[in-house]
């Protein structure tokens, strides 16, 4: 019975499928440049639709073993914002412990 209750409600939900592919270059250095297209897909019940897209062209660099940033441009446009292309520059910080 609670087999059939967790079934049932995983099958109420919506599966999103996020994909982000980078292509970098490593030539050596701690900084290292790339491109990278990410998108999403989300499938409910009935239907699948595209939800989202980011093309970005930036850098990654390691500060040291716990912090690497990620300056980078990007272009991106989503469903949500009926498809307008919003463009701009972003800062991404990674932490690791």
């Amino acid at each position: 019975m609670l087999f059939g209750l967790l079934l049932e409600t995983a099958m109420a939900g919506e599966i999103v499928v996020a994909n982000n592919l980078r292509i970098t270059y490593d030539f050596g250095h701690d900084i290292k440049p790339y491109l990278a297209n990410e998108i999403k897909i989300i499938k409910d019940d009935e239907t699948t639709f595209f939800d989202a897209n980011k093309f970005r062209a930036g850098f990654r660099y390691k500060i040291n073993d716990h912090v690497r940033i990620d300056p980078h441009l990007f272009v991106d446009n989503k469903r949500e914002d009926n498809w307008i292309f919003s463009p701009g520059p972003a800062l991404r910080v990674d932490l690791t412990f």
